[in-house]
């Protein structure tokens, strides 16, 4: 699914309000995803992180070591809010 990203797109939304569960499997691959996608030049943002894939992330530091926790957001429009206020036009 990563792949069919643009290359015009420069920010990324990750919703993972469904996923309240992340094993070992998904939480490597959620963190190869976001390496490709921040060395392919996008900015990814996550939004509706449950504790326990909140908690996986932190524990290998996808959050906040290539992730930094101001681009994790509780709901979509908090998420929208700082595109408009942050992104480059």
């Amino acid at each position: 699914m990563i792949k069919q990203i643009p290359n015009t797109a420069s920010i990324v939304i990750i919703r993972m309000k469904k996923m309240d569960y992340l094993d070992q499997t998904g939480l490597y691959a959620i963190e190869d995803a976001v390496i490709d996608l921040i060395k392919n030049g996008k900015i990814v943002l996550f939004t509706g992180l449950f504790k326990q894939p909140l908690y996986m992330m932190e524990q290998v530091g996808l959050i906040p070591n290539i992730i930094p926790k101001e681009k994790i957001f509780k709901g979509l429009a908090a998420c929208l809010k700082w595109i408009e206020e942050n992104a480059k036009q």
